[in-house]
């Protein structure tokens, strides 16, 4: 039997395999904002870019915004990544209106 998960890097789209019923949570929820904190290497990159990815599709009226604070020092460093992380969701915040 092929073992479906892949490790190493990211995923999302097609390769994303499970977490259905968290997925539907995460996109039904009445929550204004979440936060997913975890342990390294457990999936939450795919996680969020997995959610990215169905919100495109679907009219939940989220925008996704990855916010990579790995590597952040300084609240400078931090300020930096948010600012990078809300242009590339610019044209997301367009569509909402």
């Amino acid at each position: 039997m092929r073992i479906p998960y892949i490790v190493g890097r990211w995923v999302n789209d097609r390769h994303h395999y499970g977490r259905h019923r968290l997925f539907t949570y995460l996109l039904d929820t009445p929550d204004v904002a979440l936060w997913i904190v975890g342990a390294r290497r457990i999936g939450k990159t795919s996680l969020l870019r997995q959610l990215e990815f169905l919100s495109h599709t679907d009219d939940s009226g989220y925008v996704p915004l990855f916010w990579d604070m790995q590597g952040c020092e300084t609240s400078g460093d931090l300020s930096m990544e948010l600012y990078m992380a809300l242009e590339d969701a610019a044209n997301r915040f367009t569509q909402c209106g």
